[in-house]
């Protein structure tokens, strides 16, 4: 009997749970929200990012060295002063070598002046020979005498030969005297801002000591790095679009000017390749050593159906998204074309009045989830 009644009830609990677990799976469920969006047309853009952020380069940038020794004696520009090609940025004491070019100057006016005398002496000696020679002609001069003007002839003539080496000489003497003299007069090499002075009055220079550095601000270009991956993708000449946290929402144009040639590498191991972009225009905004965000567009599909990218399951030709149909969540298989990160280009499995669902990340989504469309939620709008 007692074992009779454990049977018994042990079949009402089973039968018991049988019950609940029937409930459990038949109680319904609540739906999720979700938001959906259709297809939509216009430009997509399939583009490369640099693997970090350009910066804004000087067209024209110059670090100057000292090409002479001496103490600075005036520092005639300063950090941020904008000066002309040729003005004085650092001037050496060159009393010492002001003197060695005077000292040139007075031995050059002195070699003239002899050579002046020594072609005079040459005239003289000329006339001389052709004197004698006539009376030689003539039988009334002897020929020893025709020798000897003649030697004084040749003579001359090699005075006046090596007077004109000694011009020379003095010359070149002269030209590193001014050359000396100038090199401590420190100048700017082209039209220019000061980016920074390195030496202060009364302080020694020696040779190739770094002066002051210098660029041209009124031309700009925008030095990055491309990932190896992605370097074969991008061509000199493509358009670039170009924002800085500056100017938040605008979007400078530009073009890819520049790719090196070859692959670089640093300590640990990441390889890139370096590229420089310049703005299509002249842009007051971009400043040396601001930082830039690129986006190189290497295609441009108009008028082309797209999705937003986050609505977009699964990589290579394996994607998909899940649509809502009667209530509930269906996976669909699409074909992409070009992506970015905010826009995919749909090629087909979808038609404009299917609604797909881009709230991947709500809790229980999952293909034959009971879904809810919430119209309040809406995808993040970027840039194209």
């Amino acid at each position: 009997m007692k074992n009779r009644k454990t049977l018994v009830t042990a079949i009402q609990i089973a039968a018991l749970l049988a019950v609940i677990l029937a409930v459990v799976k038949l109680w319904p469920k609540d739906a999720v929200d979700v938001g959906v969006v259709r297809l939509e047309s216009g430009d997509v853009l399939d583009m490369v990012t640099t693997v970090s952020s350009g910066t804004v380069k000087a067209a024209r940038y110059a670090r100057i060295r000292s090409s002479a020794i001496g103490d600075s004696e005036k520092v005639l520009a300063h950090k941020g002063d904008t000066v002309k090609k040729g003005a004085v940025v650092v001037l050496l004491k060159n009393r010492e070598h002001k003197a060695r070019l005077n000292l040139a100057r007075a031995n050059l006016e002195a070699g003239n002046a002899s050579r002046r005398q020594t072609e005079i002496r040459k005239g003289q000696f000329d006339r001389n020979f052709d004197r004698t020679q006539k009376l030689f002609d003539q039988k009334v001069a002897a020929e020893s005498s025709f020798e000897q003007v003649k030697t004084e002839r040749d003579v001359s003539a090699e005075m006046v030969t090596a007077a004109d080496a000694t011009i020379a000489q003095l010359k070149a003497a002269l030209d590193i005297a001014e050359a000396s003299y100038d090199s401590t007069f420190i100048r700017a090499p082209f039209d220019g801002t000061i980016a920074s002075v390195s030496v202060e009055e009364g302080e020694a220079v020696s040779i190739g000591l770094p002066v002051f550095e210098i660029y041209d601000g009124s031309s700009v270009k925008i030095e990055a790095a491309l990932d190896e991956a992605d370097s074969t993708r991008v061509t000199v000449g493509m358009p670039v679009s170009l924002s800085t946290n500056a100017a938040p929402g605008t979007v400078i144009e530009g073009k890819v000017t520049w790719i090196a040639p070859m692959v670089t590498h640093d300590i640990k191991g990441s390889r890139s390749v370096d590229i420089t972009i310049e703005p299509a225009k002249p842009e007051p905004s971009l400043r040396v050593g601001m930082s830039v965000d690129i986006e190189i567009i290497v295609a441009r599909h108009r008028d082309a159906s797209y999705l937003p990218t986050t609505a977009i399951i699964g990589k290579g030709t394996e994607k998909h998204v899940l649509a809502v149909k009667n209530g509930f969540a269906v996976k669909k298989m699409v074909k992409t074309g070009i992506t970015n990160w905010e826009m995919t280009e749909i090629l087909s499995g979808l038609d404009r009045q299917e609604q797909v669902i881009f709230t991947l990340n709500a809790p229980g989504l999952v293909p034959g989830a009971a879904v809810r469309v919430n119209p309040s939620l809406a995808p993040a709008k970027g840039r194209q």
